[in-house]
């Protein structure tokens, strides 16, 4: 009988998590699955449990923290709680970039 008061949906996306508080840490993962709140991510090692950690994408950065961590197949299930999220990061790249073009001073002869 499932508990979980939100759907979970399967994924199978690779991952760079940091923590926050090693910032020289990185370890490369995969998200197993993602709800409205949370996520699933499979690591090499074990994340401390109220870890804040951060979840790099190919366009958006996520920021979350630990809420369980047990072995998985050689490995380590780790559960996050969402808490901030940056996507879109790309587009925002071009509008910052046209925002400073648009901006720079026009030499005066």
């Amino acid at each position: 009988m499932e508990l979980r008061a939100e759907v979970r949906i399967a994924v199978d996306r690779p991952v760079k998590v940091t923590l926050l508080s090693h910032p020289d840490r990185q370890m490369d993962g995969v998200v197993a699955d993602v709800s409205g709140r949370g996520m699933r991510i499979l690591l090499a090692s074990a994340v401390p449990l109220k870890a804040a950690i951060r979840m790099d994408f190919d366009d958006a950065i996520i920021l979350g923290e630990v809420c369980h961590c047990a072995p998985h197949h050689g490995g380590f299930a780790i559960g996050i709680r969402l808490c901030h999220s940056l996507v879109g990061l790309d587009q925002l790249a071009k509008v910052r970039s046209r925002f400073l073009h648009d901006r720079l001073p026009v030499a005066v002869i």
